[in-house]
């Protein structure tokens, strides 16, 4: 059964590729931004045995600030990337002014799907900044936090049931909803 399940991810992975090497790309970005050293980099890890899909492996960062950023930076970059490459779709799905849509548009859709579906931070990056604030951090910090903390707990939970599918096309129809209004007030 865990096999079977390992294989559903796997092919899960194959489909939304593009996602995991954004999401590691997000993390090594924030490591140069913030001036944290990296020290090893798998961008994407396609194997039955392995846990993680991709990593950046880092130096210990020097503030709370940079702790946050490399953490939750995949959030950021994959839900601004989603948004970009899913604007063409939701310009001419909300315009309504063709019903064709080209195979560009798909594979933009594609694209933005694949990379929206992999945003949402992992087990390991909320458990990097769990320990950061644990250690570091003052109470009144852990305390505001940890409702945070939970939300992340519950969304890699819920990850089980394709949350983050669920979430990447949340992103998408909010876009298409955003492009909608839109041209709705400029009639």
């Amino acid at each position: 059964m865990i096999f079977l399940w390992r294989l559903k991810g796997l092919f899960f992975t194959i489909f939304t590729f593009p996602g995991v090497i954004i999401h590691e790309i997000a993390h090594r970005f924030f490591c140069d931004i913030t001036g944290t050293p990296v020290y090893k980099i798998k961008y994407l890890d396609i194997s039955l045995d392995s846990d993680t899909l991709g990593y950046v492996e880092h130096g210990e960062t020097k503030s709370l600030r940079s702790t946050i950023l490399i953490c939750l930076g995949p959030l950021i970059v994959n839900t601004f990337f989603c948004l970009l490459f899913s604007a063409p779709f939701s310009l001419v799905f909300s315009a309504r002014a063709t019903n064709i849509l080209e195979s560009s548009h798909l594979i933009l859709l594609w694209l933005a799907f694949s990379i929206g579906a992999h945003a949402i931070p992992s087990t390991q990056d909320v458990s990097i900044l769990t320990n950061y604030i644990n250690k570091k951090e003052n109470l009144i910090v852990q305390i505001l936090y940890f409702p945070i903390r939970i939300l992340f707990f519950i969304t890699n939970i819920l990850s089980f049931f394709w949350f983050n599918a669920i979430f990447s096309a949340a992103i998408i129809w909010l876009n298409i909803e955003f492009f909608g209004f839109l041209f709705k007030a400029l009639r």
